[in-house]
């Protein structure tokens, strides 16, 4: 192990687990009969943020991007079911075993905590940072930095895993080491910094 890391920074959606929205957006516009971008549009340019920053509630959020058409139980039980483990799930154990494992994730706290528990993976992960309780949302410095004080780690001595490139460089701006994650490239470059089994 490289003995500079002490912490590992994990984002949810695209690392811990795939990241289904956009293809779960694309699928409930065709059966709603709405065109994809009229769908996805609307959730990059007004709701994403408002989801992760917490603004808008689960019923609302269901309503608006459906535009009432599906009910918010319906939405979310076909948005969960688009959900399965990530790149790197299979790693968590042992990483585990060998520092301890932070979430820092855009995310609502009622779905990651939900999430984590119903994979199994939430007896692997410290403590799980979400920007809608923290009020910080990647690339803010700001929502690294609660990591740092929390962990007690300098920035060198953290690892941070993201499948956005944006999230990385921010990192990086911070001092903290980083991959961007990859599924092809992952275990490599975790044995750049661990020694794992095979």
């Amino acid at each position: 192990m490289n003995q500079e890391i002490k912490c590992v920074i994990l984002d949810a959606q695209g690392v811990t687990f795939n990241a289904p929205i956009i293809f779960f957006l694309k699928k409930i516009a065709l059966e709603l009969n709405f065109s994809e971008s009229y769908l996805v549009d609307k959730w990059h340019l007004k709701y994403r943020k408002l989801a992760w920053s917490g603004d808008i509630d689960d019923q609302q959020l269901a309503n608006e991007l459906t535009d009432g058409k599906m009910s918010p139980n319906e939405f979310f039980e076909q948005l969960e079911d688009h959900f399965e483990l990530g790149p790197m799930a299979p790693y968590l154990e042992e990483l585990s075993s060998i520092v301890p494992i932070y979430v820092l994730s855009n995310h609502r706290s009622n779905w990651l905590y939900q999430r984590l528990k119903r994979f199994n993976l939430d007896k692997y992960i410290k403590k799980v940072f979400v920007s809608e309780q923290t009020g910080h949302i990647k690339p803010d410095h700001e929502s690294f930095k609660q990591i740092l004080d929390d962990s007690c780690c300098l920035p060198h001595q953290i690892l941070f895993l993201d499948d956005q490139m944006k999230n990385i460089n921010a990192a990086n701006q911070l001092n903290i080491n980083s991959i961007h994650v990859t599924p092809d490239s992952l275990r490599d470059d975790l044995i750049m910094y661990f020694d794992l089994n095979e």
